[in-house]
């Protein structure tokens, strides 16, 4: 007869152990939750999608092209004045100028925050954002929150496109004109272009910096108007940056800046035309369709009544 355990007594039983959760199961959950991920992204992709269709196929009352002074080729006209100007007055002694007339502590100044100009500075937080957004349950949010999460995400959206497709162009032209650099100016001078060189030290018109630096200045001041002065002035001194980092010629910035801003101002007309996020009058004035600082205060007293 085998002993029993004195520490047992009849009304005690030992049940068996839960064997531990197994790895399957755990990966199977883990699959589950990123096809539903998945799924929250492509039906909310479908709906943006579709509202853009439904609203671009509607008549617009904004004619397609600008008025006089607005239309591409007038605008195309005010950048080859702008650039023309600057490459004869500012170009030929501004390399020189810069690196035997200036302290270097200019360079050193300018050189901690030219890099701001960088496209990724602006794409990897708007793309996050706008993918985060994308990737929420939009049908589990209440009213006030899916319609702040549907402003932030065109905003964002905005400002992803417009830098990336800007900045694409002038990667392209940067790289089929093949200006030097002003590091080649003692050899090359400023006015030499080696068409499709690919060459790094060839790429120097327009500067890349300047043309996010002009299309994010164009959008943030367009999202935030009353904040329009401030943003021009730092986008001033950050395309400027890069004049005095010896890294391109007064006219690449100026070129670049404007087609970056260029760029952006048609893209928000065109975004107008379609009745999403702006709106234009008859003078091609563009102003937002709605404020967002009223649609997230609108959430936050919506948060406080049920908190």
């Amino acid at each position: 007869m085998k002993d029993v355990d004195p520490g047992l007594t009849l009304s005690e039983t030992r049940e068996p152990a839960d064997p531990p959760e197994s790895k399957t199961s755990a990966f199977q959950r883990l699959v589950d939750n990123a096809r539903a991920v998945i799924r929250n992204g492509n039906r909310n992709l479908s709906k943006v999608m579709a509202l853009y269709r439904t609203r671009s196929a509607r008549p617009s009352s904004i004619p397609a092209l600008p008025r006089s002074g607005h239309r591409p080729q007038d605008l195309l006209a005010y950048g080859l004045f702008a650039v023309g100007l600057s490459a004869i007055l500012l170009d030929v002694g501004s390399y020189s100028w810069i690196n035997n007339g200036l302290p270097s502590q200019y360079y050193v100044f300018f050189w901690t925050f030219t890099d701001f100009g960088k496209s990724h500075w602006w794409l990897v937080p708007s793309g996050v954002i706008g993918l985060g957004i994308l990737l929420l349950d939009w049908d589990s949010l209440g009213r006030r929150a899916r319609e702040a999460a549907h402003v932030l995400f065109v905003q964002v959206s905005y400002i992803f496109i417009v830098v990336a497709a800007s900045g694409l162009a002038a990667v392209i032209l940067k790289w089929g004109l093949g200006r030097a650099r002003p590091k080649l100016s003692p050899t090359h001078g400023p006015a030499h272009f080696d068409i499709l060189a690919l060459d790094s030290d060839f790429t120097s018109f327009p500067s890349g910096h300047a043309t996010t630096v002009g299309a994010v200045a164009m959008c943030l001041a367009l999202l935030i108007p009353t904040w329009g002065r401030m943003i021009f002035v730092l986008a001033f001194w950050l395309s400027i940056s890069r004049i005095m980092v010896s890294a391109h010629y007064p006219s690449d910035v100026i070129g670049g800046t404007l087609f970056g801003a260029a760029f952006a101002w048609y893209a928000a007309r065109y975004l107008a035309r379609c009745r999403i996020l702006f709106k234009c009058d008859a003078e091609d004035r563009i102003r937002k369709r709605y404020s967002s600082w009223r649609v997230f205060n609108r959430l936050l007293r919506s948060r406080q009544k049920h908190s």
